[in-house]
């Protein structure tokens, strides 16, 4: 596994720059095992696949890992990575109502795209965020070479729902499911989920 690591760091610059331009390129936050038997031949990785799969997967029963069942999350390649995202997340949406509108206000105020270093790390110490925010904006650009963050970088969601004009993010809110899979819920609740 860390040998694994250390290549996806070596070829895309951080382990959260691989999965997003490597890994998960759908953005959906989660591969399947074929999407991720696909994005390693892709990348030119090869080797026991299936062996890699059981140790990285981490929400699944060992038993379901057998029949390729499951799903890989950024959290099982970078616990604390994803952890810092998180955190940093939740603050910018407890402050601004989204991260859309986070962006807007406090990281891009200049309205040009970019996002250099000073300005990530004076928006995050503004919503309180309690990590080493220079090590997090190094890790969320993409490449060595580049020296600043777009919105695509910093949130897919946010990028999508900014190339709609939908500032709210409404159509990137997650779905009400009742703790219900689609064909246990009533009709009145699958439309509401919007199935």
């Amino acid at each position: 596994v860390e040998g694994f690591k250390k290549a996806l760091t070596i070829r895309c610059g951080s382990l959260l720059s691989a999965w997003r331009t490597g890994l998960d390129l759908d953005g959906n936050g989660r591969l399947t095992h074929g999407e991720f038997c696909v994005a390693l031949q892709r990348l030119g990785l090869f080797g026991d696949v299936k062996g890699l799969w059981k140790e990285l997967c981490k929400s699944v029963d060992k038993k379901d890992l057998d029949k390729g069942a499951g799903f890989l999350v950024f959290a099982d390649l970078d616990p604390e990575i994803d952890a810092q995202l998180h955190e940093l997340h939740t603050k910018l949406e407890q402050m601004y109502g989204n991260l859309l509108l986070a962006w807007v206000k406090v990281f891009d105020t200049k309205g040009s795209g970019l996002v250099n270093e000073d300005q990530f790390m004076k928006a995050c110490v503004g919503a309180g965020f309690s990590k080493d925010a220079r090590a997090l904006f190094h890790i969320v650009k993409p490449g060595k070479e580049k020296v600043y963050l777009t919105l695509k970088d910093f949130d897919r969601k946010a990028y999508l729902a900014h190339s709609r004009g939908d500032f709210r993010m409404l159509s990137e809110q997650e779905r009400p499911t009742y703790g219900k899979k689609a064909l246990e819920m009533s009709f009145d609740e699958r439309k509401e989920a919007g199935f």
